[in-house]
């Protein structure tokens, strides 16, 4: 896996501080730090502060929002999934051009942060597809992963649906029981497993 310090940023840019600082930064601005600091998730609080951008390593964003600005066109490669929080919503038609966005960004070894208004569900459900369908995990597995840096992670039932709906694409099988999710959304991760339907 790549180490943060290892990604590049513009020549114009502050030099990129030691991972411990990068992990101060990310809380201060409301960001959680995934992937040894190549991939962030927050919230509004965290875009609109350039040298804490710039020091983080972002060099890509993808706004999950309608009503956010993108700030820094400029410093920052944008990609826009103009979505509300609704569980009608079709985030899913999003999920391959954002994940490639995210991808494309990890591989070279510059940070992308994905944000949405709180960093809970929105965005969430970005990065949740971009886990799947990337980095080989399971939907449950992927959850745990990101509720274990990031406690308000919790995508609306309709987000959560179509990210079931691609863990079945990708993997052939669902592992996130939706049923007990729509019961309760913030529920222990081991609740939410899907058990295997018993032999005959």
């Amino acid at each position: 896996m790549p180490r943060a310090s290892e990604g590049a940023i513009e020549a114009s840019a502050p030099k990129k501080p030691r991972l411990s600082s990068i992990r101060s930064l990310s809380i201060q601005h409301n960001a959680t730090q995934l992937l040894d600091g190549l991939l962030f998730i927050g919230g509004n609080d965290c875009v609109n502060d350039l040298p804490a951008l710039l020091s983080m390593g972002v060099t890509h964003i993808v706004n999950c929002t309608r009503e956010t600005p993108d700030y820094f066109p400029e410093h920052v490669e944008y990609l826009r999934v103009a979505v509300t929080d609704e569980p009608e919503v079709a985030i899913d038609a999003f999920f391959d051009e954002a994940c490639s966005f995210i991808n494309k960004a990890v591989d070279n070894k510059r940070a992308c942060l994905v944000h949405c208004s709180h960093g809970m569900s929105r965005s969430a459900t970005i990065v949740l597809a971009y886990l799947i369908s990337h980095r080989g995990m399971q939907l449950l597995e992927a959850l745990d992963y990101l509720r274990a840096r990031r406690r308000v992670v919790s995508p609306n039932v309709g987000f959560m649906q179509r990210l079931v709906e691609l863990e079945i694409k990708v993997h052939h099988a669902a592992s996130l029981d939706l049923q007990e999710y729509k019961k309760d959304r913030f529920a222990p991760i081991q609740n939410l497993a899907l058990n295997p339907a018993p032999s005959a």
